[in-house]
């Protein structure tokens, strides 16, 4: 399970990535404060981000502002809205928290937090989780395995790990969730509950064949529910060096997906990648900022999207939104995304 080294390439306006598990720092756009303790520097692109690296940080104040390569084009983090977390200064609604680590409380970290209104922090069965787990369950290479039963649930989230472009549809995706299957034939996850895992649910990675994932809720999911992501040698299909390895013939269906991208926004109940004759059927997907179901590219083929309820979807973003109409599915191939709302709703709904 080492990572391999990755490929960081460039075509046209996009920055992408070739490899099973690219490495964090790859892609980073973020800014810095220099060594003269006023000047912050937000490379907006790949000459700027070499110059960044070589450039001198203020003493123990390097890093101030992260990010930006959890999508394929890249961001100048300093024109565009991020996130901010962990600001004192900003704890003053209900259910916000401020962690205080052991360096600067002292021997112990001490966490604060505004519970919400009602709420008596002392009551019996009042509890308090940190997750702390990206990934809970990994099946790699197993032949005939069941998962039945379980709650999965606060794993951490992963938003800034490593994201790789698989292809040309435009996404990223982390190479991870809290169930992780790869290389793994007739593998059988059934009546799990997903709640609140912060990262992706589950995730199909590379040569996971004859498997199926049912009867399964997923609830206020980090990134995406279900994903199935393969791997190939550069955005082409091409296969070396051991790559060339696709999800094939697997059976999503009868799942309850209900909220996904409560932190990334570029993320879908169901996700597909270089995979290929695997079967979507019979689940209902509510409520996510962006397409309900995405097909990020063509690869392979024999991909089958019946009897699925999907709705009340592209609620955050507007780039596949058109005349007051909601995208729900996007259809990807190398090139672009093939992207008309009344023709999806008519084979799909």
């Amino acid at each position: 399970m080492s990572a391999p080294t990755a490929c960081t390439c460039t075509l046209s306006r996009w920055q992408f990535q070739v490899a099973e598990r690219p490495a964090a720092d790859e892609i980073v756009f973020a800014c810095r404060r220099l060594a003269d303790g006023s000047t912050i520097a937000c490379p907006s692109d790949g000459k700027q981000q070499d110059a960044w690296k070589t450039a001198a940080p203020a003493p123990g104040d390097g890093l101030v502002i992260a990010g930006g390569y959890q999508e394929c084009r890249g961001a100048d983090i300093g024109h565009n809205q991020f996130y901010a977390e962990n600001v004192l200064e900003e704890l003053d609604d209900a259910r916000e928290w401020f962690l205080r680590t052991p360096s600067e409380a002292g021997s112990s970290a001490t966490l604060l937090y505004i519970p919400a209104n009602g709420t008596n922090m002392a009551t019996p069965g009042v509890l308090v989780a940190g997750a702390v787990l990206p990934q809970v369950v990994e099946v790699a290479g197993a032949a005939s395995f069941t998962l039945r039963g379980v709650t999965v649930t606060h794993t951490a989230p992963t938003y800034m790990a490593s994201y790789e472009c698989p292809s040309g549809g435009d996404w990223a995706i982390h190479r991870g969730a809290a169930v992780f299957v790869e290389d793994s034939t007739n593998v059988t996850l059934e009546g799990i509950v997903f709640d609140q895992p912060s990262g992706n649910a589950v995730m199909f990675s590379n040569a996971v064949n004859s498997s199926n994932i049912r009867k399964c809720l997923f609830d206020r999911v980090g990134d995406s529910a279900v994903a199935l992501l393969g791997s190939t040698a550069l955005m082409l299909g091409l296969a070396s060096e051991g790559s060339g390895k696709f999800p094939t013939a697997n059976v999503i269906e009868a799942n309850l997906v209900d909220t996904v991208g409560v932190y990334g926004k570029q993320t879908s109940a169901y996700f597909k990648s270089k995979a290929r004759a695997n079967i979507v059927r019979n689940n209902v997907f509510m409520n996510g900022p962006r397409a309900g179901v995405n097909f990020n590219d063509g690869s392979a083929g024999g991909e089958v999207l019946e009897g699925n309820l999907i709705f009340n979807f592209v609620r955050e973003s507007g780039d596949h939104v058109r005349k007051g109409e909601r995208l729900l599915v996007t259809l990807c191939n190398y090139i672009g995304c093939y992207e008309r709302a009344a023709t999806v709703l008519l084979h799909f709904y």
